[in-house]
């Protein structure tokens, strides 16, 4: 594995590899762990982030970082503006289906009682006809009877034993790769999202399937990228267009990756060998990394053959850079589980080692827009000021008083709004990581008082809400916000990793308290 100092040395022509320019929001992650009691927290929270708790965390802010806040809403009612990311994340098939799915009646609206059968996301495990693998149920519980620490905190990319099970699946004689170069994501839609967030920056270009999977368009348009669909030939086993493909390299730049889905999704095509080394020769004459989506890939039927495009990269010299993305909810019926990896077979010239940097950063925390305003406590768990920043917002630590249990300092707070423009949000943890304090209905009403004074809603971060000890009362922000006439919007960020014991299950919900 090579070392982040050794990437791309000056190699002549080879150095070129302006494509792989790392996207602006994951150079800008960083862990502001400076003091000792966030190096408490790092024991107990940030040992690895929560791809279910902490990524609705990440969807709050995304929701309230982004414009410019206008004028004051009136005292009767205000909105909490949106932000232009969250705002450009359309999915294209979305309105296609739903106008579909409002005509269809379920078997209780039905004089035969029939239910209908949804072959919209061909789910295999959506009815009984398709069992999940005996082998992968099994699996599981074994893990979990068996292995005390299978519920524990995981590192942020995967658990060594997972990430070295499929970094042995994805090598070959040609090319051996190790746990280092896989991210364990959330499924191979997560996993994908991961990489092209990592690979696009607002103005660059994505070259994409058509037909093809509506998920590319919609990660690249979310981050303010372009797609440019290049064709698939239905009289030649939909093989990718090589004319068509050279053509749009003709006329554009700045483009920064081609996305190869094989097998494809919709079509059903298994590429060859030959049609896969013609794709990596133009890959390589252009310098594009290659994002293979092999979801399908160990599912086909005689006489076709799956080749992995990362195998037949090595083969013909490793001068092309290869992220697979792939998971086990295809080959196993258990979609539901949302396993999925990304796998870095890099080239020669150590062309993806910033890619896969990047990546492994974004595993911790995704997007935010730049230029808004969130509060958050100090001392406080460091991931929210992490988040903001690496999208170019900003955070203002309002103080907790140490000799009055921790509460928030109100005076501080009135001193900052009075202060500070285009302030979002407020972040209340209660209980609270790293003190322990917990709030009482008093102070929490002081709270939403302030918050309903400012139209700031307000995030509250509950997840050690259950485990108080007395004579310590938890009471949630949303239930004190409802009995003071529901004037503030409230979003409880919470999970189960606490309550249970189990923080490597890695499951945490939102729930929207409006006003």
């Amino acid at each position: 594995m090579p070392s982040p100092t050794s990437v791309v040395a000056n190699r002549g022509e080879h150095h070129r590899v302006a494509p792989l320019k790392l996207s602006e929001q994951p150079s800008q992650l960083h862990n502001h762990n400076h003091h000792s009691h966030q190096q408490h927290q790092q024991h107990h929270r940030s040992q690895a982030t929560n791809h279910n708790y902490y990524y609705t965390q990440q969807q709050v802010f995304q929701g309230l970082h982004s414009q410019q806040h206008g004028s004051q809403a009136q005292e009767t009612g205000w909105e909490c503006p949106a932000s232009e990311k969250s705002k450009r994340t359309i999915n294209p098939v979305r309105p296609i289906i739903d106008s579909i799915l409002k005509d269809i009646k379920m078997g209780y609206q039905r004089a035969d009682g029939k239910d209908p059968i949804s072959l919209a996301q061909c789910d295999p495990a959506a009815s009984s006809a398709l069992k999940p693998c005996n082998a992968a149920l099994d699996a599981v519980a074994r893990a979990l009877r068996e292995r005390h620490h299978s519920a524990s905190y995981l590192n942020a990319s995967g658990s060594p034993e997972a990430r070295v099970a499929v970094a042995h699946h994805h090598s070959y004689h040609e090319h051996i790769i190790g746990a280092d170069n896989i991210v364990i994501a959330n499924g191979c839609s997560g996993a994908l999202q991961l990489a092209l967030d990592t690979l696009l920056d607002p103005g660059t270009t994505v070259l994409v399937p058509h037909p093809g999977f509506p998920l590319y368009q919609m990660i690249a348009e979310s981050n303010g990228a372009k797609v440019i669909e290049y064709h698939l030939l239905q009289d030649r086993n939909w093989e990718c267009d090589m004319d068509h493909l050279e053509s749009i390299m003709a006329s554009s730049t700045n483009v920064r990756a081609i996305i190869i889905n094989n097998p494809s999704n919709p079509t059903g095509a298994v590429f060859s060998e030959y049609h896969l080394k013609q794709i990596v020769s133009f890959a390589a004459k252009h310098h594009l990394p290659i994002v293979s989506d092999e979801i399908y890939g160990e599912i086909t039927f005689a006489p076709h053959k799956f080749h992995p495009m990362a195998l037949v990269a090595a083969k013909m010299g490793r001068q092309v850079p290869v992220i697979t993305a792939s998971g086990i909810s295809k080959q196993f019926l258990v979609p539901g589980w949302r396993v999925g990896w990304l796998a870095f077979h890099d080239n020669n010239y150590n062309s993806l080692q910033g890619i896969q940097d990047g990546v492994k950063r974004l595993a911790l925390d995704t997007l935010l827009d730049p230029g808004t305003t969130v509060l958050v406590p100090h001392p406080g768990f460091p991931l929210y000021q992490m988040i903001a920043e690496s999208n170019g917002a900003k955070v203002i630590e309002y103080h907790l008083l140490q000799d009055r249990n921790w509460e928030c300092d109100m005076d501080h707070l009135e001193s900052i709004m009075a202060s500070s423009t285009n302030v979002r949000a407020i972040i209340i943890n209660n209980p609270s990581n790293p003190t322990g304090a917990v709030f009482s209905e008093y102070h929490l009403k002081q709270i939403v008082s302030f918050a309903a004074k400012h139209h700031l809603p307000i995030v509250s971060d509950e997840i050690y809400g259950e485990i108080t000890f007395a004579p310590h009362k938890f009471h949630p922000m949303a239930l004190v916000a409802a009995k003071m006439g529901r004037q503030v919007p409230v979003i409880t960020a919470s999970g189960i990793s606490k309550q249970f014991l189990v923080p490597g299950w890695r499951v945490g919900w939102l729930a929207f308290h409006d006003k």
